[in-house]
């Protein structure tokens, strides 16, 4: 999943800069896709082990330019899957996915550069498993649930259709965790996240 989406990413920024010299003039509407690292801030558990907080993420998403200082945007992210090594023996594994509804703010510095600040709602996927160490049991969980995320961003125009950047978003409030209560599985605490990535933009 992670190759067919770098891939993906190369096709479309190749296909953005076969299409630099196109001579229309460009519209509203646009499309993107990012990809990045992800970092998870969890809050303090009595949970020990070797637990990794870092994954590829990426997001695709389509947006609606209504003025050269704001936009609309709507993501689909993936932040990525998240293992843990526990001292017990037991190995756990999140995965985390994201649909965005993003307001962005844009101060055009330059014709080839541009400042942006988002501010936005998430509602988030959450899922994973766990596997006992003294049984051999596998245990799998789900939730769904809304937060918010603010991010800034830099924009840097090719020409009128393509435009590439760097953005770094802060997720915020998501709910998720497992506890290893003997004979429970719960989930028992939140955490944050903060992803960076490298995106292109094509405007139609």
């Amino acid at each position: 999943m992670k190759l067919v989406s770098i891939a993906a990413w190369s096709a479309f920024l190749l296909a953005g800069t076969a299409f630099a010299q196109a001579p229309d003039k460009p519209g509203k509407f646009y499309v993107g896709l990012q990809a990045g690292q992800s970092e998870l801030d969890r809050a303090p558990t009595a949970i020990t082990g070797d637990i990794d907080n870092h994954d590829f993420a990426y997001t695709a998403l389509v947006g609606f330019r209504f003025s050269r200082f704001y936009a609309l945007e709507l993501g689909l992210s993936d932040l990525g899957d998240f293992p843990a090594h526990f001292s017990s023996g037991d190995l756990g594994t999140t995965s985390l996915r994201n649909f965005t509804v993003n307001n962005v703010i844009i101060w055009p510095v330059d014709e080839h550069l541009h400042l942006k600040a988002q501010v936005g709602m998430n509602y988030f996927e959450m899922s994973g498993s766990l596997t006992r160490a003294s049984t051999g049991a596998t245990t799998s969980f789900s939730a769904k649930s809304g937060s918010y995320n603010a991010g800034l961003g830099i924009g840097v125009p090719i020409n009128e259709h393509l435009e590439l950047g760097l953005d770094l978003t802060w997720y915020r409030t998501l709910d998720f965790g497992f506890d290893l209560i003997p004979d429970e599985f719960t989930l028992v605490y939140q955490a944050d996240a903060t992803v960076i990535q490298l995106g292109a933009r094509y405007r139609f």
